[in-house]
């Protein structure tokens, strides 16, 4: 567990676990407390140390005074904060979900401090791809024969519509994982507390086009690591998404939604290990 102080005088958490080399580790959510990414895979077991970022509003980070604190930018400008405050040339980035928002604008901020990217189930909503009408029926019907599904995926169309809510995030929250048992519905509920900011997650970014065009100036190794029965990216997604960059792959994971160490935990850790290289 650690602070540090930003150049506008802000404190902001960070957690702190085992000894190797630094992976920086950034929440999705948005703006989900850490917690919910619990040891990431294992990582300190590994010879790593996980350095995993407070967001704004979670942990030992404040809430916001001005609500553009809440965006990804300003994530992104405290991870090379961070990254100052641990005296690092390079980092290792590590993203989940809308996390990989935050490492986007990070990577184009600077490119030159990123030395391997892996983004985990990442979010697509802010480089201007979107999949198909084909794409996403593809994937809906993989979920479709569960008996939660018709109520599950009508939150989630209500979500798109009319933004998200506690109510909806629990009642959409069965589609995010590959079974809907005790583990899950446990982990569904872990860090949901207080989100306040996350209407303003993904405002104040560049314009799509920009951002996703700037990938091509990340030229060290980046991949991703979706799940097969995640919503969003599917595979032909994931393939679009990984030509922005230079030197990326992605790995698609059998039997995964989108917290792949909850649902197969042992084939997590392993593609998680590779993609570290």
């Amino acid at each position: 567990m650690g602070t540090f102080t930003t150049n506008s005088g802000m404190t902001v958490g960070y957690r702190d676990r085992g000894e190797g080399p630094v992976v920086l580790a950034i929440p999705g959510g948005p703006l989900r407390d850490a917690d919910y990414l619990e040891e990431f895979g294992g990582l300190p077991d590994e010879g790593f140390r996980l350095v995993t970022l407070e967001l704004p509003g979670t942990g030992r980070t404040p809430t916001p005074w001005d609500p553009a604190g809440w965006s990804a930018a300003a994530v992104a400008d405290h991870v090379e904060e961070l990254r100052q405050h641990l005296g690092l040339e390079q980092i290792a980035l590590l993203a989940h979900s809308a996390g990989a928002g935050a490492a986007y604008v990070y990577s184009r901020q600077h490119p030159e401090r990123v030395a391997r990217m892996v983004l985990v189930t990442p979010s697509n909503r802010c480089l201007g791809l979107e999949d198909t009408d084909e794409e996403w029926e593809r994937q809906r019907n993989k979920r479709a024969h569960e008996p939660w599904f018709h109520s599950a995926h009508e939150a989630l169309e209500q979500m798109a519509q009319h933004g998200p809510t506690p109510e909806l995030r629990a009642a959409m929250a069965p589609l995010l994982y590959a079974r809907w048992d005790a583990r899950s519905q446990g982990h569904s509920r872990v860090g949901q507390d207080d989100r306040t900011g996350v209407a303003h997650y993904w405002r104040g970014l560049p314009p799509r086009p920009e951002l996703a065009a700037a990938m091509r100036h990340v030229t060290t190794p980046v991949r991703l690591l979706t799940g097969e029965l995640d919503m969003a990216p599917g595979p032909e997604l994931a393939s679009r998404m990984c030509a922005l960059f230079p030197d990326a792959t992605f790995t698609q994971l059998s039997g995964c939604a989108h917290f792949p160490w909850i649902d197969e935990p042992e084939a997590f850790r392993v593609a998680l290990l590779t993609a570290l290289g």
